[in-house]
Formats: structure tokens, C-alpha cells, sequence
């Protein structure tokens, strides 16, 4: 899920990622690495449509309440975002995790080694 959501004093909230994950996401999302339930660029212009007040929360996410009462559609949409690693995306991470295993691995002997 890419939108999280609560509620604070009686109003419902919805946390979003930051700016600058959400600018990585659409990197991915064009370089084929992972897929979203709807094009995330569109998404992010219905996000904003919405016309949501920022509010202090999460260190982690952007926090925003709706200025006025969301329809069961726009919710609905709102909670349904997703997005996962595509084919590609998993062999990529394979790589990295692959690649940074074997150059700390040999980091550790070199250690050793001394």
C-alpha cells in the first residue's frame, strides 16, 4: 500500500511517502522496476486534486486531512495504490544484494587478513 490512513482528533488522515521517495517510486516505476496499480504519475495528480490539508505527523511520511468530506470513490481509490517489484525489479535486487554481499564480504577479509 502507498497510502496509509488513521484518524486524529475524530478526522481521518492519510500518510503518503515523502516527496522524495515518491520522486525514486516514479524513477522505478519508468525505469520498469516495479509495477503500480495505477500509473503513479497519475495517481500522485489525483492525490494533489484532492486538495488535502499537510499536517504534522510521521518523521517518515507526509500526513494530509481531507478539507472536505472524501466520496467512497476517492477513498477507495486512495487505499487501493500499490506497487511491487516487477520481474526486473526482483532481478535487480538480486544483483545489489548480491554485489554488496561479496564487497562486504571481502571488506570482512581484508579485516582479517591484517
Amino acid at each position: 500500500m502507498l497510502v496509509g490512513q488513521g484518524n486524529r482528533d475524530g478526522a481521518r488522515v492519510y500518510t503518503i511517502p515523502k516527496e522524495s521517495e515518491i520522486k525514486s517510486l516514479l524513477e522505478l516505476e519508468r525505469k520498469g522496476l516495479i509495477q503500480c496499480s495505477e500509473r503513479l504519475a497519475d495517481f500522485v495528480q489525483f492525490f494533489h486534486d484532492l486538495n488535502m490539508k499537510a499536517i504534522e505527523g510521521a518523521p517518515d511520511r507526509d500526513s494530509f486531512v481531507p478539507q472536505q468530506p472524501l466520496t467512497a470513490e476517492q477513498d477507495k481509490r486512495l487505499l487501493h495504490e500499490s506497487y511491487a517489484l516487477t520481474d526486473l525489479g526482483r532481478q535487480a535486487d538480486e544483483a545489489v544484494l548480491k554485489a554488496v554481499g561479496s564487497q562486504l564480504q571481502s571488506q570482512q577479509t581484508k579485516k582479517s587478513d591484517k
